[in-house]
């Protein structure tokens, strides 16, 4: 998968992990190989790290999401208070 049509994918990744965090705390980002926030999220997703996640790893992500109050969050903050709600009124 590549980000960028006018970048060819590297045979190796050289982003660095700060620079791959660093991407992914800004949704305007790119990381030394072009690749964005969408291109991290699949790539991890491919890798099971959403799967692999246990109780307390979707809590912190329940607790960032819950805190932030930028546009990039908001479908998401909505869709977690939607389903709060729908669990309050059972």
């Amino acid at each position: 998968m590549n980000a960028r049509q006018d970048f060819p994918e590297p045979e190796i990744i050289f982003a660095t992990v700060e620079g791959v965090m660093d991407t992914l705390q800004s949704p305007n980002a790119w990381d030394a190989d072009h690749h964005d926030g969408d291109w991290w999220t699949q790539r991890l997703d491919d890798a099971d790290f959403f799967h692999n996640l246990d109780r307390f790893d979707k809590r912190a992500i329940l607790y960032a999401i819950s805190r932030d109050t930028t546009h990039w969050t908001q479908d998401v903050r909505r869709n977690l208070r939607n389903a709060v709600d729908a669990e309050i009124a059972g």
